[in-house]
């Protein structure tokens, strides 16, 4: 209470001293003016929805009995195949599932398996089309499974409401709806209008560079070109950025590159019994410090700015101000979302030190240390401004700064297209009069290989996810409702119905 008396008597003064030499005209004048741009803000705040135009649960139409059980099955044996990025065998296990699985698909679509195991499904339209072709896309690949774990990870363990295991939601889920839904439709005498393709990466959990990328190099042969793409990426969610009365669905217009830098430290090595003054694993320390306490500069692009004014209703009275009146409230905007783990870093490019590598044994001083630092670029920086920024900062240390790998974000996709309209009747279609919000994603895929095939690119997934769920990617406990594997499946077959 100190502070705040010691304060309104500051300003007392300040206005009391103002007055004598300005007058009091002037003091009032500064006051409309103040209370005029007060009122416009909350008026343009006012204009900003503070309620969801729907509130409540999400109604879907509710699947089939037997497609639910159907795509269940499936689902629980492909997690079965321990695909990790990387082990040939297991992914060979489970390519011959789905052949055997699939039979109509197997049958009726042109199938090219490459070295790397990634696959490629072309099913032609029976008469000719000047439509552009359509691609979906989606990875058998997972990532390890450490931690602790309710069930086997990679078990498939059905529970009687849901399907446990590594890839359940990443993506095997989405894959295998895809496949359920092709299988179907095909099984009913389902001609395309137009030529579809499908993708299915080996190795995107590493980049892709084996499966998206040499998938990428067979349409470059043909000048391939698409009318849209549709990855995994956005989902559904009962309760959009936390609140339980607005359920949304986010699709990804564009996602951020993902890259890393190597930063290496020299020094005296030798006996940890006998130390130097400073040690590799020490100056790597302060640089860690460094890049951890200098993040990059914050920008706030337009796609960003709609996501948080389409996502209005689940903000709070302040950050619905700051947002409308952003050209004088930006910093507080910056402020209000600053401990936000998922919109604090759609603001700028993010440094994260992720793995640190010194001497091999506890008494060994290590010659040469290095940390790896995980960067994901945002649309306007590139490699050589992170390195440049990284560079800066570790100037006066006896470091080298490395890039590992070259990333450029992707493309901000269009959604005044038909296909955007199409993309957003079918979730209408299927989850109701939902709010559908296009977003920018930090996590990254492999579709940087195929942007020059297509000028927009869409990432969802058509699957309610809890929030736990959504930590679950690349987590623990990873699972997907059956019946939201179900709608997956009817989702799909709509929107290759209507292509």
């Amino acid at each position: 209470m100190t502070f705040i008396a010691d304060l309104w008597a500051n300003i007392q003064i300040f206005i009391s001293n103002y007055t004598y030499y300005y007058g009091t005209v002037t003091n009032i004048v500064l006051a409309l003016i103040a209370i005029g741009y007060l009122v416009i803000g909350v008026v343009k705040t006012s204009r900003l929805p503070s309620v969801p135009k729907r509130r409540g649960e999400i109604k879907y139409l509710a699947p089939e009995s037997d497609t639910v059980a159907s795509a269940s099955k499936s689902l629980s044996e492909a997690i079965r195949c321990v695909t990790v990025t990387g082990d040939r065998d297991e992914l060979e296990k489970l390519l011959v599932f789905l052949k055997n699985r699939y039979k109509n698909v197997f049958s009726k679509a042109k199938i090219s398996v490459l070295p790397s195991g990634a696959m490629l499904l072309q099913v032609k339209s029976p008469q000719s089309s000047e439509r552009k072709p359509v691609m979906l896309c989606g990875h058998m690949d997972v990532v390890p499974a450490s931690g602790e774990w309710k069930v086997a990870p990679f078990s498939g363990f059905d529970d009687g409401s849901a399907v446990w295991g590594r890839g359940a939601l990443d993506c095997k889920g989405g894959m295998i709806a895809i496949f359920e839904a092709l299988e179907s439709l095909l099984a009913s005498g389902y001609a395309p209008k137009r030529d579809l393709y499908f993708a299915f990466g080996a190795d995107e959990e590493t980049g892709g560079s084996q499966g998206a990328a040499k998938i990428a190099e067979y349409f470059e042969k043909r000048n391939m070109e698409f009318e849209f793409i549709l990855n995994e990426g956005g989902a559904l969610s009962s309760a959009h950025m936390g609140n339980k009365l607005f359920p949304a669905a986010v699709v990804a217009v564009a996602e951020k590159a993902s890259m890393s830098v190597k930063i290496t430290a020299n020094a005296e090595g030798g006996h940890a019994a006998v130390p130097g003054k400073k040690t590799s694993v020490g100056i790597l320390s302060e640089a860690v410090c460094r890049i951890e306490n200098a993040p990059m500069h914050r920008r706030f692009l337009p796609c960003v700015e709609r996501y948080l004014k389409m996502s209005s209703p689940a903000l709070s009275y302040f950050q619905r101000f700051c947002l409308a009146n952003d050209h004088v409230m930006r910093p507080f905007l910056y402020m209000t979302f600053r401990h936000d783990r998922h919109i604090a870093p759609l603001f700028r490019t993010t440094l994260v030190p992720t793995q640190l590598k010194g001497a091999d044994a506890a008494n060994v001083i290590a010659d040469q240390s290095h940390v790896i630092v995980n960067v994901r670029i945002l649309q306007g920086d590139t490699v050589e401004k992170v390195i440049e920024h990284i560079s800066a900062i570790l100037r006066d240390l006896p470091v080298t700064v490395e890039a590992i790998g070259d990333a450029v974000p992707s493309r901000i996709s269009d959604t005044n297209t038909e296909s955007y309209a199409l993309l957003l009747k079918t979730i209408e279609k299927h989850f109701g009069a939902i709010t559908v919000i296009p977003a920018l994603v930090t996590r990254g895929s492999d579709m940087m290989h195929y942007e020059k095939f297509a000028e927009n690119i869409y990432r969802f997934t058509p699957v309610m996810m809890s929030q736990k769920q959504v930590d679950s990617i690349h987590g623990t406990n990873e699972y997907i409702k059956k019946e939201a594997l179900g709608v997956a499946v009817e989702f799909y077959k709509s929107l290759l119905s209507s292509m």
